[in-house]
């Protein structure tokens, strides 16, 4: 009788020996792109005995193997449903032609090694079929100005793609997510929009395009209001809206309180009023207008300050008073300009007009001057001729002379050392 020594003995040497024996399967996990080859390998360790193992193929789906080929010493037989794309090379490769995502799952290698014992074994792998579609952009294409606007860059991919949101061409930033919000959007995001999808996979994937459209109340153009403006008695003054709205349906509402203007020019964009003559200086009034479309109202105002002023310089330079209310900035740097201009000119025919009468007074002075001049020169010399002529004397000294109002003079002559003072 054995003892319980001599039967451990026995059994540990039995399962060593079982254990060397066996047939060992492995298979490695396998990832491919969807519409390239797989290639899945059953690695088999065989007994010592040198016996050719039956390798089979199994795709395992919910729990169930289901026969896709078995193959022995190069030779074998894939089952009708997989023959089309499924193939066996060299007894322990599965090869898979043109893959199909519908392929990515379970799939066991299952080792038979007749002769041996045990002489079965068998491993499962996993096939990962990795693929991207052409991704679609989704969002609400009409919207009001302020609205959120949420876009969603739709693509079925393995794994998951990285997406990009495009508007007119220019990449927005973004994290890579595929959603993309505008929390309030603007007109100036009117435009086309399209994304693109990666994981990887091939090429990056774009969608086609796709328009926001973002409806908003009239606006003006560089969003300020109607400019004031200075104008002067009898003056008209026209003031013309040019903005933009979406939807284009706009009605336009014109008020003013300047008198006289009941019935004032009104053609929808323009407003035409006429500042009466007996306007004083420095009254002010304000023409108002209201914009109106089906998203809502904008208003706008203007002053109208009255200036006697602006009515003299009218006279030597015209000024136009076409008010556009799109840019009050521009529009004020415009009169500014135009009455510099003015100013300029008008000092250039003031000064030319005063040089010129500066000039003739001149002329007209020093001609009197030298008129007085001569005469004095003429009395001179007919008062001392005459005292000449009375004396006779020839040898005469004139020394002093001066002349009164009856033309009579006192003179002072010296004759052979005598004084003589006599009167003419």
């Amino acid at each position: 009788m054995l003892s319980r020594q001599d039967i451990y003995l026995h059994l540990f040497l039995l399962c060593f020996l079982r254990k060397c024996s066996a047939v060992t399967v492995t298979v490695d996990d396998v990832d491919v792109a969807e519409g390239s080859e797989a290639r899945i390998t059953c690695n088999i360790v065989p007994a010592s005995s040198g016996a050719v193992p039956t390798v089979t193929w199994y795709n395992v789906t919910n729990g169930a193997n289901d026969l896709i080929a078995s193959y022995q010493g190069g030779f074998g037989l894939v089952e009708p449903g997989y023959i089309d794309r499924f193939s066996v090379e060299n007894d322990i490769t599965l090869v898979i032609t043109n893959t199909l995502r519908s392929d990515s799952g379970t799939y066991q290698c299952s080792v038979n090694l007749v002769g041996d014992s045990p002489s079965l074994d068998d491993d499962i792998c996993t096939l990962t079929v990795n693929y991207l579609d052409k991704p679609e952009i989704n969002f609400l294409t009409l919207v009001n100005e302020g609205d959120e606007v949420v876009m969603t860059c739709v693509v079925d991919s393995s794994p998951e793609a990285m997406c990009n949101f495009i508007k007119d061409g220019d990449v927005l930033p973004h994290d890579g997510s595929c959603t993309f919000t505008i929390p309030s959007v603007s007109r100036t995001d009117d435009g086309s929009y399209e994304c693109d999808a990666d994981n990887g996979v091939g090429n990056k994937q774009k969608s086609d395009n796709r328009n926001l459209e973002v409806e908003f109340k009239p606006v003006a153009n560089d969003d300020n209001d109607i400019n004031d403006q200075i104008v002067s008695p009898g003056e008209t003054v026209t003031m013309t809206f040019s903005g933009i709205a979406n939807p284009s349906d706009v009605t336009y509402l014109w008020t003013t309180d300047l008198p006289g203007n009941e019935d004032a020019v009104n053609n929808g964009s323009s407003f035409t009023v006429k500042v009466s003559e007996s306007e004083v200086d420095g009254a002010f009034y304000f023409v108002n207008l209201t914009v109106t479309n089906s998203i809502g109202s904008t208003t706008y105002s203007a002053k109208i300050t009255i200036s006697a002023k602006n009515s003299i310089m009218s006279t030597v330079v015209a000024k136009t008073m076409s008010i556009p209310i799109t840019n009050p900035a521009a529009e004020s740097c415009n009169d500014t300009t135009g009455l510099t201009i003015g100013m300029f000119f008008v000092g250039i025919i003031i000064g030319a007009l005063g040089f010129y009468i500066a000039q003739i007074t001149h002329n007209k002075i020093k001609k009197k001057s030298l008129s007085k001049k001569q005469d004095a020169d003429k009395r001179k010399q007919d008062t001392y001729m005459d005292y000449g002529g009375d004396t006779g004397e020839q040898n005469q000294t004139y020394q002093d002379l001066q002349h009164k109002e009856e033309e009579s003079a006192y003179v002072n002559v010296k004759t052979h050392g005598n004084k003589k003072q006599g009167k003419i």
